[in-house]
């Protein structure tokens, strides 16, 4: 995810756009059906279906009622049908089962099939081979990226890496080609491509082959995305196996989030209902620890809860209008953030009791000792437990498998061993999934040399059994050196750190696995990033066996529009009279906002670049005309020359002047004294400058005497902002150095920077503090009127009482 409140990072694409789009597609197909029509949708898109079109939407356009395609009949009674479906056999029987249903009760209808992301020649097929071919009408719903959050787009194909990695298949690269070139043409070109893997550079040279076919409709665009890395999963499958410890990873692992969205269960709710829920940037609660190491969460949702319920009962000294007000304005986003809370909590009690009962820890444990490449024999004796123990079978294969990625394949009696035990625990009927991990090379078995194998039974006869299997793992390393330990050590993979790793405060990437290891896919992003190419990784390409797979594409036509991009914005800065002018430029290369003052004209170097010489303009062939005119370009490069070290100089004064006017305040300089500087240092010439410089020289010696003088006025003015921003006896004692006797620079430094700070928080929060003042000034004199209310009835009281008496007596 990207940081947007960090200063440097870079603007976000508006990736709303691809909603809009999908969702006006969707809305274009459903309006050649005109009329009512029942929608069936097939289950896993219909939480992207809600996401891009919700039920009220797809009311507004005629359909009536929507149908989740399962295996029982269909009961709709309207007369157009209309099927949302992935390519997929088992759809076309199922349509086609309806179809011929309707036929041979006579009844005729109109169907309509939407294939989303694409149709296949397959589908279409198998609707011939049925006799319905001629009786639906076939589209494509090309939605190929889903916005889940602000930074994060999927194309929501959970298919894909069964039907490539597993089976082959290739028929999903053209969705993936389409879908850069979808990208390319919304938010400009790529400047800068990196791919690393088979189906990466497939799919980058089909999108090429794509990008040449519609030469021209992108160029020129201002690229929005600088940097686009295609990486194959099976590059880094030891990422996707390790446990994450992150509070969004956690969520991931417990209750599945499925699109963005997860389910939460009644234990979680409290409730007897489970609810729904969108984990993205609009959730405040989810957004601010989704990144945050679980051990950091609990603190932060307390301290949230503490807040919010200061904020509740700040209502409670209130008046009738400013609890309208409240009411109006603040109460229902405080219950929406009181329910939020709530969830998270509710949430996090959930899996620590999950986790608690799979013991967690030993689990993290293994996993740690696994990427190091030590203790392999008790962590497969471990694997070994945990499948007796029946805790899950998910987590088992997943340790299996990370064992077997680790150490290049598991030894033949450990694999014998291990898949044996799980089959007595889990079924038979994995059989098949031992098969499926074997062959997308997840769960492999090693074939150890002859001679060491001879070696190991010589050996093994002279020692115990404990030491034999130690002599074992020994030679089997030996026999297969472990790639992953490779790349591991040429990418420092695995972090070294003296002491404990800051999870607080996280150096790296690595603190995702509570520091233990830095994922691969990030890591090889990051040297790409820093080399700007593939070299000098040559062998950690040789040890993931993508040396020919690895490729990088930079679009030439986009390096040379940056660069006449920066040469407009100068010329255009010649006729604008403002020097110097501080332009921001986006620096997608490097990530992060640049901002650029133009050199003055006698920089040789800057000035080349833009303003040619006579020389250079006629070998270019420009002819007299150009030559006549260069009398005059000189000249504009000598105003603007003499404007620009205009401007730098009215800053500089100005600058210098506001250093003088808060010198002069801290040292309580005489009003006479400073109305003599100020007479002769006006205007921003060289010598004016000079003078100024002079000025805030001696006023800073002057300071330096009168250190102690400068810290109380300072511990005044302290004083007079900690008033004004009511802070309690505690914030005050919190600034330790405001009782510092003794005198220092470094004394007057944090004196200083407070004295900024407190400024700032009072200009941010001054009309809140000058109403709770004039609330205060109302009180008082509310009270003064009680008072003098309670005199007047007490005298009023007193005469009566006298009257009385006189009239008895």
């Amino acid at each position: 995810m990207a940081f947007p409140h960090r200063p440097d990072a870079p603007e976000l694409p508006d990736f709303s756009l691809l909603k809009r789009l999908a969702r006006d597609q969707l809305i274009y197909l459903l309006e050649q059906l005109p009329g009512k029509k029942d929608l069936f949708i097939e289950a896993d898109l219909m939480s992207p279906l809600d996401r891009i079109a919700n039920v009220s939407i797809l009311k507004q356009h005629e359909v009536d009622k929507l149908y989740k395609m399962e295996n029982k009949p269909a009961l709709s009674s309207s007369e157009q049908l209309c099927f949302l479906v992935r390519p997929r056999i088992k759809n076309m029987r199922y349509i086609a089962n309806l179809v011929n249903a309707d036929k041979l009760a006579g009844r005729t209808r109109k169907y309509k099939v939407i294939f989303s992301p694409q149709k296949f020649y397959a589908c279409e097929m198998v609707l011939e081979e049925e006799g319905i071919y001629g009786d639906v009408s076939c589209d494509e719903w090309a939605f190929s990226l889903l916005p889940l959050d602000v930074d994060l787009l999927s194309m929501e194909l959970p298919e894909f890496f069964r039907d490539y990695f597993l089976e082959g298949d290739q028929r999903w690269i053209n969705t993936v080609a389409q879908t850069l070139q979808l990208l390319s043409t919304l938010y400009g070109p790529f400047p800068h491509c990196y791919g690393i893997g088979r189906c990466a550079k497939m799919s980058h040279e089909l999108w090429r082959k794509l990008e040449e076919e519609e030469d021209g409709e992108t160029k020129g665009r201002r690229p929005e995305i600088g940097h686009v890395f295609l990486l194959d999963r099976d590059v880094d499958f030891v990422t996707a196996l390790c446990s994450q410890v992150v509070y969004e990873g956690l969520v991931d692992d417990t209750f599945r989030i499925k699109c963005g969205s997860v389910d939460f269960g009644p234990e979680v709710t409290s409730s007897d209902r489970s609810l729904k829920v969108l984990l993205n940037a609009e959730d405040k609660v989810f957004n601010e620890i989704r990144n945050e190491h679980f051990s950091n969460v609990f603190g932060f949702l307390s301290q949230k809860a503490r807040n919010l319920q200061a904020q509740y009962d700040r209502r409670r000294g209130m008046d009738i209008k400013q609890m309208k007000n409240f009411v109006s304005q603040e109460l229902k986003g405080l219950k929406q953030e009181h329910r939020l809370l709530s969830l998270h909590i509710g949430a996090c009690e959930s899996i620590m009791k999950k986790k608690t009962k799979q013991d967690f820890q030993e689990l993290i444990k293994t996993e740690h000792a696994l990427l190091e490449g030590f203790s392999i024999r008790e962590s497969t004796s471990y694997i070994e437990e945990h499948i007796d123990r029946q805790v899950s079978p998910i987590e088992s294969l997943r340790l299996m498998c990370l064992l077997s990625i680790t150490e290049n394949g598991l030894i033949p009696k450990d694999y014998r061993s291990l898949k044996t035990q799980y089959l007595q625990s889990y079924g038979p009927e994995h059989l098949l999934t031992f098969s499926n991990l074997r062959r997308a090379g997840l769960l492999t078995e090693q074939a150890p040399g002859e001679t060491l194998t001879a070696m190991e039974s010589k050996v093994s006869k002279l020692v115990t059994d404990k030491a034999a299997e130690k002599i074992t793992d020994a030679f089997s390393s030996l026999a297969k050196r472990s790639n992953f330990r490779a790349i591991s050590k040429k990418l420092n993979l695995i972090p070294r750190v003296d002491g404990e790793y800051d999870l607080k405060v996280p150096r790296d990437m690595a603190y995702v696995f509570s520091g233990a290891y830095v994922p691969l896919s990030c890591r090889i992003i990051e040297q790409v990033l820093e080399r700007r190419s593939w070299q000098g990784l040559d062998d950690v390409l040789r040890l993931l066996h993508c040396s020919e797979l690895a490729f990088t594409g930079v679009t030439k036509e986009d390096k040379a529009s940056s660069e006449s991009l920066r040469l407009l914005l100068s010329a255009a800065k010649a006729f604008t009279g403002a020097w110097p002018r501080r332009v921001g430029w986006r620096d997608r290369e490097e990530g992060r906002m640049q901002h650029a003052v133009l050199a003055p004209a006698e920089n040789r170097s800057t000035e080349s670049n833009l303003i040619p010489t006579a020389s250079e303009l006629q070998c270019q062939g420009h002819g007299s005309k150009i030559a006549s005119s260069l009398d005059t370009m000189l000249v504009l490069g000598t105003c603007l020359k003499l404007e620009m070290q205009k401007s730098q100089n009215e800053a500089a004064c100005e600058d210098l002047r506001a250093r003088i006017r808060e010198l002069w305040d801290r040292l309580q300089i005489p009003t006479e004294e400073r109305q003599a500087v100020a007479l002769v240092a006006t205007g921003s010439k060289a010598k004016v400058k000079k003078a100024l410089q002079l000025e805030v020289d001696r006023l800073e010696e002057l300071k330096r005497q009168n250190m102690k003088k400068v810290v109380d006025a300072i511990r005044v003015e302290l004083a007079h902002y900690w008033d004004l921003c009511f802070y309690s006896q505690e914030q005050r004692q919190a600034f330790a150095p405001y009782y510092d006797e003794e005198p220092t620079e470094n004394l007057f430094r944090l004196h200083d920077a407070e004295i900024v700070r407190l400024r700032n928080y009072y200009e941010v929060h001054k009309d809140l503090f000058e109403g709770v003042h004039k609330w205060e000034e109302s009180w008082r004199l509310f009270l003064e009127f009680e008072r003098e209310l309670s005199k007047v009835s007490k005298s009023d009281a007193t005469s009566r009482i006298l009257n009385s008496t006189d009239i008895q007596s």
